[in-house]
């Protein structure tokens, strides 16, 4: 049997699967890696909260240049344990509804709180507004929004959001919630 698109994850190298619209965290010291065995590519979106050199290191991959980030060899006791990760697979996470949104929490950690939102017809965004301490990103899966996070139209949007650190932003959306 392939093993393909999984993960292993902490001190007991525990083999997950993670099919198309699943959500892995590996909180800090958690040991982790991911494989591929199969015979298709497999694309994923990979969250390095805080960065601590991962972007300059994939810099480095491409120019050929040896650049050291926060990645270590795991711990002679493997660190923790497995269940310290978040695994959410497909459709899965706190599940929040306001009228025609839904919002996923995928994952909640101190440094990242990682949301998918399903829009279904119209939906007004917040007012024009910004972070002094986190990071606001959106990626669009499905539909079109506005600049503003406006969807003004009549079908469905499908969109990640990843907001780093958490910052009181999960509770912020379970307050806002029906």
């Amino acid at each position: 049997m392939a093993r393909a698109n999984a993960f292993v994850l902490g001190s007991e190298a525990e083999r997950v699967r993670a099919p198309a619209g699943a959500f892995v965290a590996a909180p800090r010291n958690v040991v982790h890696t991911f494989f591929n065995d199969s015979h298709a590519d497999a694309h994923f979106l990979n969250f390095h909260t805080p960065d601590q050199g991962f972007a300059d290191y994939l810099r480095g991959q491409r120019d050929g240049n040896a650049v050291p980030f926060d990645s270590f060899d795991p711990p002679a006791d493997g660190g923790p344990s497995a269940s310290e990760a978040i695994v959410s697979g497909p459709g899965e996470g706190e599940r929040l509804m306001t009228g025609n949104r839904v919002v996923l929490l995928k994952g909640v950690l101190s440094d990242l709180c990682f949301a998918e939102w399903d829009i279904d017809g119209p939906f007004a965004g917040p007012d024009i507004h910004h972070h002094d301490a986190q990071v606001d990103s959106f990626y669009v899966v499905e539909g079109e929004l506005d600049n503003t996070f406006n969807h003004t139209r009549s079908g469905r949007a499908r969109v990640l959001n990843v907001h780093a650190p958490d910052g009181g932003f999960a509770d912020f959306l379970r307050g806002i919630s029906d």
